[in-house]
């Protein structure tokens, strides 16, 4: 018996196993060794949570400034302030369920209704209305994009590994509290630039172009990469 062809082929064997397995490692942020993707997570997970994360707390931070900028146009100066308040509070890197809760609530269930869109003849207030339509159109954008993001999350296979990343772990979690409420958030916002839209047209005011949403996006420090496919139209 020849020991020495027996070890090689041990150590071969060994060798080939060690790499099959490294191959369905994945480090955070870097994706797998030597993988096609098509296991664990898929692709790089850490990097696809971190961006629906941003998109659900830019969404309502623009939804909240939005309904807070409607409220202050029509008289309502107290829950406006409210409304900017809890905007202002918001941290793109950290966004809790209990966060998409109390927000999703403030925002579907406001008291500010499309009505009031009426009781605005000021100029003020019609430059009000004007940012707030900016408002509304990105954070309606933001929260489109994090839905397909959070239904992407959902069906993931994460590793044990991707699973330890806080951002992973965090992200799956306010993905199942959030996928029915960026829905309705979305369906609010498109009620809101509806109104808006009429409101604008009836009053001859210029409606804001999605160069202009996009402009204000960017000094809010949304990153290119979340903006790429931003709407190049604000007229539908």
């Amino acid at each position: 018996m020849n020991h020495g062809v027996d070890r090689r082929a041990f150590l071969t064997s060994l060798l080939a196993l060690l790499l099959a397995r490294c191959a369905q490692v994945k480090v955070p942020g870097l994706g797998g060794f030597g993988g096609s993707g098509d296991e664990g997570g898929g692709g790089d997970l850490v990097g696809e949570a971190d961006q629906f994360q941003k998109y659900v707390a830019y969404g309502s931070k623009n939804l909240l400034t939005a309904l807070g900028e409607v409220g202050a146009a029509a008289g309502h100066r107290e829950d406006a302030a409210h409304y900017a308040a809890a905007a202002a509070t918001i941290n793109a890197e950290s966004v809790s369920p209990d966060d998409i809760t109390k927000r999703n609530t403030m925002i579907v269930d406001s008291t500010f209704k499309p009505e009031d869109l009426q009781k605005v003849r000021s100029a003020e207030g019609r430059k009000q209305l004007t940012n707030s339509f900016i408002h509304f159109t990105i954070g309606s954008f933001a929260d489109k994009k994090a839905s397909g993001a959070g239904q992407k999350l959902l069906t993931a296979k994460p590793t044990a590994m991707e699973l330890a990343n806080g951002t992973v772990s965090n992200a799956m979690t306010v993905a199942k509290t959030s996928a029915k409420a960026l829905p309705q958030q979305v369906a609010t916002a498109t009620q809101w630039l509806n109104a808006l839209r009429a409101y604008m047209k009836a009053n001859n005011m210029k409606i804001p172009s999605a160069a202009e949403a996009k402009k204000v996006a960017e000094e809010q420090g949304i990153q290119a990469s979340l903006l790429a496919d931003f709407p190049t139209s604000t007229e539908t």
